[in-house]
């Protein structure tokens, strides 16, 4: 019957069960456990958050003295830090780092100080000029295929990082410093 208190159930044999239940009752918790101490919890809280900003200082750090950005004030220091052989050696499409391609039109480039480069293409040297924009940070190189522009948004000590297109979409061709 329900109401009276029994809960009836069958057994695995088929034979009927009845118990008795108990009604659950909480306490009521104590006023002073209803009222919590802001200042106190919120003194937590920025302590907590100040340790955590303090862990992740020395990790920045040690990441941005590993990839040293130059950060040249004049065209002739930008100039000075592009005059290096570089090799191609990746690809950065939506985040992502990828095996070079030989869409790019060339594996190495070597940039001279008199504004002259020597680009390896398909396993041959192909000789040309090249001039730096300071405005927009473009390097523009000039051959027997015509004038090509690429657009610099990661200069380093050891990588040279410039923005194109390679087949409709937005890429990143990364170049690292050969010594």
């Amino acid at each position: 019957m329900p109401g009276n208190g029994h809960l009836h159930s069958i057994s695995p044999t088929g034979a009927a069960k009845s118990r008795e239940t108990k009604p659950i009752t909480k306490p009521y918790p104590k006023p002073s456990q209803l009222y919590v101490n802001y200042s106190t919890k919120n003194f937590l809280m920025k302590k907590m958050i100040s340790l955590y900003a303090l862990m992740l200082v020395p990790a920045f750090s040690i990441s941005l003295h590993a990839q040293k950005t130059l950060k040249p004030k004049t065209q002739e220091e930008v100039v000075a830090a592009l005059c290096h052989h570089w090799r191609l050696t990746a690809l950065e499409e939506g985040g992502m780092k990828l095996p070079p391609s030989i869409k790019v039109g060339f594996t190495e480039i070597t940039l001279n100080r008199d504004g002259t480069f020597v680009k390896t293409v398909d396993r041959e040297p192909v000789s040309g000029t090249w001039v730096y924009q300071p405005k927009g940070m473009v390097l523009q190189t000039e051959d027997k295929s015509g004038v090509i522009l690429f657009a610099i948004i990661r200069l380093t000590e050891t990588e040279l990082v410039y923005k194109t297109k390679i087949g409709g979409l937005p890429t990143n061709v990364v170049l690292e410093r050969v010594q």
